[in-house]
């Protein structure tokens, strides 16, 4: 078990993890949530009894994720993640066959990761190499999604994403002087507007193979 060994008791784990007994905070209920599951991945060591336990505390943690509008995504093996629940993100990511990009759209929506412009910006500049090939293919913007096209590589080589656009050679004087909380929404608007090239390519490719498929086959009228 690979994290046999690493606490001798509760308190001290919970410590590390920033779980505070007394707190009502919602990141905190995510974080002991984001345990319980890493732990009950491990659940054929577990006895019986223990199982029915786990049972209760799934069930819980599902009424937790249904009232506060989030869900729960799995990444690897024994590591799960609370997102916020996005429905473009969701189809964004079961239409993308590349796992790593998959996942990084899905953490993208990480409560852990709220403020932090570094986790932020990093999971955008993966994106962003993932969706470049089309935007080189100018395939949107033959099929008239030219603006789409043009704002999403201006956003990615501007907004202190692909570059450092807040000092050096390629420092724009608009986004040095953003404070990081209009920086952070700039990041969001960026991260939507991935998902609507990823979605807008996937509906193209749709269109071309219906096109060859009228093309190709004689249909009665």
């Amino acid at each position: 078990m690979s994290i046999r060994g690493t606490y001798i008791n509760i308190e001290t784990m919970m410590t590390d993890l920033g779980i505070l007994y007394s707190s009502s905070n919602l990141d905190t209920l995510f974080t002991l949530c984001e345990f319980f599951l890493h732990i009950f991945s491990y659940h054929k060591l577990f006895s019986r009894q223990a199982i029915k336990q786990v049972e209760v505390i799934l069930h819980n943690i599902n009424v937790i994720m249904d009232k506060t509008n989030h869900t729960i995504h799995k990444i690897g093996d024994n590591q799960f993640i609370i997102i916020k629940k996005n429905m473009a993100s969701i189809e964004a990511a079961e239409i993308i066959t590349d796992e790593h990009i998959s996942n990084e759209i899905m953490r993208y929506n990480h409560f852990a990761i709220k403020g932090d412009l570094e986790e932020k910006r990093q999971i955008l500049i993966n994106v962003g190499n993932y969706i470049e090939p089309i935007l080189r293919s100018r395939k949107l913007q033959q099929a008239g999604y030219k603006e789409i096209e043009s704002n999403m590589g201006f956003l990615l080589n501007n907004l202190h994403i692909r570059h450092n656009n807040k000092e050096g050679a390629k420092a724009q004087e608009y986004t040095k002087n953003l404070k990081n909380s209009e920086l952070e929404e700039w990041y969001n608007k960026i991260y939507d507007l991935s998902l609507v090239v990823i979605m807008l390519n996937e509906h193209l490719s749709v269109q071309e193979e219906i096109q060859s498929l009228k093309k190709d086959y004689h249909w009665k009228t």
